[in-house]
């Protein structure tokens, strides 16, 4: 996994040692993979999922490259640029 907000590569993360949203994004990986027929695409770029956490609303966000998605776990709206901004509608 790869944390964007650093561009780390993270190795070796499991669902237990994973802090909160690491582990969010394990089990959803694991046990809620991305149906792109649920997710809805603006061009190259999809909202997935909202939620509210606490007083934050946070995004699943995927993103088509070709035949690869990648998916984007509890992205808060400060994380938000671009089409993205277009897309959650902030």
């Amino acid at each position: 996994m790869r944390d964007l907000r650093n561009g780390n590569l993270v190795k070796n993360v499991t669902l237990r040692s994973a802090r909160h949203l690491w582990r969010y994004a394990i089990e959803e990986s694991e046990k809620n993979p991305v149906n792109p027929a649920q997710v809805r695409w603006l061009g190259n770029v999809g909202l997935w999922k909202r939620r509210a956490h606490g007083s934050l609303t946070r995004f699943d966000l995927v993103q088509r490259d070709g035949d690869t998605l990648r998916v984007y776990y509890g992205v808060t709206e400060e994380g938000l640029h671009g089409s993205w901004n277009t897309l959650v509608g902030e």
